[in-house]
């Protein structure tokens, strides 16, 4: 990854953690995964717009996301969980953040980003 797209995807990250913050306090489409498993529109906004960043930037690598599963190659993945810790975000909290990682063989580069804090 070169420096122009690390600070591309980083830049990213704070538009989409802004963003989710917006759609929170909007209002909240919510639903159930599961029992005691919630998925906000956040969510799926948010992975919707890194994902597709990612695929267009790295579209030789693969994408594990919390809402849309795993395509592509498992060679190197990418893998998102676009708001951890959505029960706090649904309820208001600011106790969420946006957890990214790139795993390549033994090797793991992760970032997390805390709207909150920015």
């Amino acid at each position: 990854m070169t420096e122009a797209q690390r600070e591309s995807l980083c830049a990213l990250i704070r538009r989409a953690g802004a963003h989710a913050r917006a759609l929170r306090d909007a209002g909240l489409q919510v639903d159930k995964k599961a029992r005691q498993d919630f998925v906000s529109q956040a969510d799926l906004a948010v992975e919707q717009e890194i994902k597709g960043w990612l695929q267009a930037h790295f579209p030789e690598e693969g994408f594990l996301g919390e809402e849309s599963g795993f395509e592509g190659d498992d060679q190197t993945v990418w893998v998102l969980d676009p708001v951890d810790g959505t029960t706090n975000f649904i309820l208001g909290m600011d106790y969420w953040c946006i957890s990214l990682a790139r795993v390549c063989g033994a090797s793991c580069r992760s970032a997390s980003f805390t709207p909150r804090s920015r």
